[in-house]
């Protein structure tokens, strides 16, 4: 359990930052290109989806904040479905990380 816990946390805050770290870059040099630049929804909700993992992982014990955080994450696994058809890459590693958490889960809160 407590490599489960290290493993999401970790990946989940290196997931944030080089999240953010490629959206902001990403977006200057795009533009250089004369395209638009990424609206805000696809470059903040995916580091915010990860911080509130690394929330959960890193306070275990309030028990509403893993189950509102349990309900969203059932609806990204919805939303990664639909990237499969996009990036396979993408998709599989959401899904794959979603799955580990939704083991975390089920231990912490319910065992």
């Amino acid at each position: 359990m407590t490599g489960l816990r290290w493993f999401l946390g970790i990946t989940a805050a290196a997931g944030a930052a080089g999240w953010l770290a490629i959206a902001l870059l990403g977006n200057e040099f795009r533009r250089s290109f004369g395209a638009s630049g990424t609206d805000a929804l696809t470059a903040l909700a995916p580091p915010a989806a990860m911080l509130l993992a690394l929330a959960t992982v890193l306070l275990p014990a309030y028990r509403g904040l893993l189950h509102a955080s349990a309900v969203l994450f059932a609806l990204a696994s919805v939303g990664l479905v639909w990237v499969l058809r996009e990036s396979l890459f993408v998709g599989i590693c959401g899904l794959s990380f979603l799955a580990l958490w939704f083991i975390y889960y089920w231990r912490a809160a319910w065992s």
